[in-house]
């Protein structure tokens, strides 16, 4: 169906940074004004207020919406980083970044959005479906070592390594409502559902050695008597030198969910929400080259399979999704 956006105007794309003792602090407020055709209402709780790639009233009569929203270019942030050097080739390192939506005010919760929705009798967006979901500090949180010899490893909550390719690799820098792979976690982080764009409980590891670069990503699932449940990991290997450049990137999620909005059941779905189980496998390969200072180009290629889960009765044994309770999950090849 045919969909359009006009950001009639933007308010304000503001950085900023601060900085003290190797700490700095920084951020990123970015909001605008837009006319979207065939649009349900805005959410103040989304990371970027809507979707412009899946709005659930477009099957209906055409909608049109003025609005306000958040994150035309780059969703809002603000975050601390820091470190602190150890010896000639060693320093700590930490950052916490954490996801606002200026609109409203509040941490950016992409499954509060979807709970507000109840299966759309709301009228707000039920399908925006992201990784940012209610933390104090979604986007990042991890302490670790970085060594100009040895490379970078962090431990905590980290980007998935193909979310990183994305944000060089993809057209107009993975913005989120310009580009389809900035909008749709699908094509930029996870190699699968957006949810898993960033990894919780994962250590990453990245290095270069001359004009070669690689990386890998391990998140441990945290589900006793499941080793299974959200496991997942990436692979990256990549080349760049001069005015050209690309990467390859490799990943498995296992036994994770998947959240849309279903039809409010006091009972049995207090909260509205459909969930699915499945593992997720998935590839990109991405390219780019400089022709000139104002010309580049870039193209990729992404394939991800959506299968059953490995543990088919692990929703007997969780029963919420980022803190919120649902009914029953299903578990699917093809969610």
């Amino acid at each position: 169906m045919k969909k359009s956006l006009l950001a009639a105007a933007v308010l304000s794309a503001v950085s900023f940074g601060a900085y003290a003792d190797g700490v700095e602090l920084y951020g990123i407020l970015d909001v605008a004004v837009a006319q979207i055709a065939h649009q349900d209402g805005a959410s103040g709780f989304s990371p970027t207020s809507i979707n412009i790639v899946d709005p659930i009233a477009t099957t209906a009569a055409p909608n049109s919406l003025s609005a306000m929203i958040n994150g035309g270019i780059q969703a809002s942030r603000w975050g601390v980083k820091g470190s602190e050097t150890i010896d000639d080739d060693l320093a700590a390192i930490f950052q916490l970044e954490s996801c606002l939506n200026i609109t409203s005010g509040s941490v950016c919760n992409a499954a509060q959005a979807i709970v507000n929705s109840k299966g759309g009798t709301a009228g707000t967006n039920n399908i925006t479906a992201s990784s940012l979901n209610g933390q104090l500090f979604g986007r990042k949180a991890f302490v670790g070592l970085k060594s100009k010899e040895m490379g970078q490893i962090t431990f905590g909550r980290n980007d998935q390594l193909a979310a990183d390719v994305y944000n060089s690799y993809a057209p107009v820098q993975n913005a989120q409502q310009f580009s389809p792979t900035g909008f749709s976690g699908t094509l930029g982080g996870s190699l699968g559902e957006t949810e898993y764009a960033r990894l919780d409980n994962s250590i990453k590891y990245t290095n270069k050695s001359g004009d070669i670069n690689y990386g890998l990503i391990y998140g441990f699932g945290n589900v006793a008597g499941s080793s299974s449940a959200g496991q997942g990991y990436q692979a990256q290997l990549g080349y760049e030198s001069g005015n050209f450049g690309i990467q390859a990137v490799y990943g498995q999620e296992n036994d994770v969910q998947k959240a849309e909005a279903a039809n409010y059941n006091a009972t049995n779905n207090p909260n509205g929400l459909k969930v699915t189980y499945f593992n997720m496998t998935g590839y990109t390969v991405m390219a780019k080259y400089k022709f000139s200072n104002s010309l580049t180009g870039k193209l990729g290629y992404e394939r991800f399979t959506l299968n059953a889960p490995s543990n088919p009765a692990l929703d007997a044994a969780v029963s919420t999704y980022n803190g919120f309770a649902y009914g029953s999950a299903s578990s699917t090849s093809a969610p």
